[in-house]
């Protein structure tokens, strides 16, 4: 036998499918679902400055553009603006966290590969290679540091300790051609032309450029205000050996050299001209291109000279 429904009942199911239609409607028309991770993990996450949980995070949120803040301790801030989130989507958002570039004192600024990013504490995003990082700051002494990122991972960066700078003076370094590098005290310090300040000591300074005599010297500060030098090119040589039967006269590039038979040492690399000359015969000339640390043998017969 059924039982006849009343009439609350009825009503009360009535409110329980009108609920679950709403829910329905809330979850896939007016909502989305963000899922954000970061590398590494465990990074706070808010959206819209609201907390959302500890990445990886899996939050449904409003259809519409939401603001994303990832935090976690030793990393930069990230920051995800505009982020639009349709109907129904599942949009999954990973990204690795920057580094956190910080002194003691906090207030250096910093540079990154020779450009000006900011001061302390400072959020940047390195790409992978090899990278520089200056800082600097009125009263401490620059701190340079050059490292290695790889397509991984980054761990956190350590706090750059600022020391407090003695008196230091001013020392501009050029070099002609400009452009070399510059190492002082073994560290290199950048590039030529370049100032420095430094404190008063005697320095060992080291500038290379490639193709050039490496320069060694020292500083010493304050007695110099500027240091200028100019590179020679370095000078690469061959060797050519050259007979004559039974004796010829020897030019090289028109400049006499002696007689047969001769050793010519230390020969520039490069294009030259030989002549070879002996009375009452026509001139021998050979054109030869000397390469470094070759050796070239050039002769002559007693039969092959021709008569004048």
């Amino acid at each position: 036998m059924l039982t006849k429904i009343s009439t609350r009942t009825k009503v009360l199911i009535a409110c329980i499918i009108f609920s679950v239609l709403v829910i329905a409607v809330y979850l896939w028309v007016l909502t989305g679902i963000l899922v954000i991770d970061t590398s590494p993990a465990g990074a706070t996450v808010e959206i819209d400055g609201n907390f959302a949980g500890e990445s990886p995070v899996r939050k449904r949120v409003f259809v519409g553009t939401h603001q994303i803040t990832t935090v976690k301790s030793g990393y930069g801030t990230l920051i995800l603006r505009e982020i639009q989130v349709e109907r129904g989507q599942k949009l999954e958002i990973k990204r690795k966290l920057p580094a956190l570039i910080q002194s003691n004192p906090p207030g250096a600024e910093v540079y990154v590969d020779d450009e000006y990013k900011g001061k302390t504490p400072l959020s940047f995003e390195f790409q992978p290679g090899y990278h520089k990082v200056l800082l600097k700051k009125p009263k401490y002494v620059e701190v340079f540091k050059r490292f290695l990122v790889a397509d991984m991972l980054m761990k956190p960066m350590p706090i750059f300790y600022l020391t407090p700078a003695e008196t230091v003076y001013p020392v501009n370094i050029k070099s002609e051609p400009a452009g070399a590098i510059i190492y002082i005290e073994g560290n290199r310090m950048g590039e030529t032309p370049k100032q420095f300040e430094l404190p008063a000591d005697q320095y060992s300074i080291r500038i290379f450029k490639d193709g050039y005599q490496e320069i060694t010297d020292k500083l010493l500060i304050p007695g110099m205000k500027e240091y200028e030098t100019v590179l020679e090119p370095l000078i690469f040589y061959g060797s050519i050996s050259i007979n004559a039967q039974p004796f010829a006269i020897v030019y090289l590039d028109e400049q006499k050299i002696g007689e047969t038979p001769i050793e010519l040492e230390k020969v520039p690399v490069g294009m030259h001209i030989i002549r070879l000359a002996r009375p009452g015969f026509v001139d021998f000339k050979r054109k030869i291109k000397v390469e470094k640390n070759q050796k070239y043998k050039i002769g002559i017969k007693a039969d092959e000279w021709l008569l004048k």
